[in-house]
């Protein structure tokens, strides 16, 4: 992944305008090798093998203006353009040996804040983002788990876009209360098929989906030891499917989570984490998720005037984070038991070199396109 970005602010006494444009390049290359054991040694079988290159551009230019009107009142509007290219050549890919796609969108956003006093805000905002599909959802090369069973990406597989609009209110910096609204149009999924004895399953643009929703978390410090976090997101809706395959069903979810942080020795140099969240059996599109859990237990330490950060945390420690669910069609349901050993232990070490009271101004940028790949 390679990207720039350039960003231009002018502030006046009347406003401030913000400017700038970002490049992203992305290239992944995928190798799939299918090997037989023949005759006391492996031979790669070209047919169930596959290379697949894929090149990505995204071009975007976005502009904002921010004004405050008076100590209580804030608003701020911006509007987004992106352009992208896409290029994907898989020598296997059925006779989908070249995939090519390009388009254009616009990406408006507003927001407005009324803070009548320190203890209380409120702010309503709305936005419209775009999900593009990862790497391996677009490769059509044909997967097979056995002579009857295949996966297949989807070359023609196009992104979703969610317009979200949100109220807010926050209390002394602690609680926040929010209530949602969240539309998503076409969105992809992977969808099941039975022919002629063969199971297949692609990805599709399959739903278009509306659901509004709650969401409260709190935040507070407790003894001056423990940091404690915790939040509560429900949500319902319905799913319009895009294939006769789907049917439509309503949508709806219940997760909460607890995050704590707790210094064990009289420095605060040394704490412990437990961190725990757990999802109520939910659907997405036309498909319905079992409740899912975990629990990931950790510890850190901040050491050398805290210029050296130690941490170790093991995630899902009980392997409670498993997919399992089914998906509903027109005359069927397919259903599924999933784990894809989540529980893993993560070491880090940061050192920081110099002044640590040093500051310099920065803008943070984001790269959530490494995300994307398989």
């Amino acid at each position: 992944v390679y990207s720039g970005q350039a960003d231009l602010s002018l502030p006046y006494h009347w406003g401030t305008f913000e400017t700038g444009a970002k490049y992203t390049f992305l290239k992944n290359n995928s190798d799939v090798g299918y090997y037989e054991y023949l005759s006391g040694q492996y031979i790669i079988n070209p047919a169930n093998s596959n290379l697949f290159d894929y090149e990505e551009q995204n071009y975007a230019l976005y502009a904002s203006f921010e004004k405050k009107f008076g100590e209580k009142w804030s608003a701020k509007g911006g509007l987004r353009y992106e352009y992208t290219t896409l290029d994907g050549t898989s020598p296997n890919g059925n006779g989908l040996n070249n995939i090519k796609n390009n388009y254009g969108k616009l990406f408006p956003s507003v927001y407005l804040s009324f803070n009548p006093n320190d203890n209380h805000s409120f702010s309503v905002n709305y936005s419209r983002r775009i999900t593009r599909p990862d790497f391996q959802s677009l490769n059509p090369f044909r997967w097979y788990t056995n002579p009857y069973i295949y996966y297949t990406g989807n070359s023609t597989l196009q992104p979703s876009f969610n317009d979200n609009i949100e109220l807010s209110y926050t209390f002394k910096n602690k609680l926040t209360i929010s209530v949602y609204n969240q539309y998503t149009q076409n969105g992809y999924s992977s969808i099941a098929r039975l022919s002629n004895g063969i199971y297949s399953n692609i990805m599709e643009n399959s739903f278009d989906q509306n659901k509004a929703g709650l969401n409260v978390s709190y935040y507070d410090t407790f003894f001056k030891i423990w940091e404690f976090s915790t939040s509560i997101n429900a949500s319902n809706g319905n799913t319009k499917p895009l294939i006769p395959e789907l049917q439509k069903i309503s949508v709806n979810s219940f997760l909460y989570s607890f995050y704590n942080t707790i210094a064990i020795n009289k420095s605060k140099t040394v704490f412990v984490m437990l961190n725990f969240w757990h999802s109520l059996p939910f659907t997405y599109g036309s498909t319905y998720i079992k409740d899912q859990l975990e629990f990931s237990p950790g510890i850190k330490a901040s050491l050398f005037n805290k210029q050296l950060q130690l941490s170790a945390v093991l995630s899902d420690a009980f392997k409670t984070v498993k997919n399992n669910g089914y998906t509903e069609y027109s005359g069927y349901r397919e259903n599924f038991n999933q784990y894809n050993d989540y529980r893993r232990f993560t070491f880090s070490l940061t050192y920081t070199f110099g002044n640590s009271k040093v500051k310099a101004n920065s803008k943070n940028i984001m790269f959530d396109e490494k995300s994307r790949a398989n």
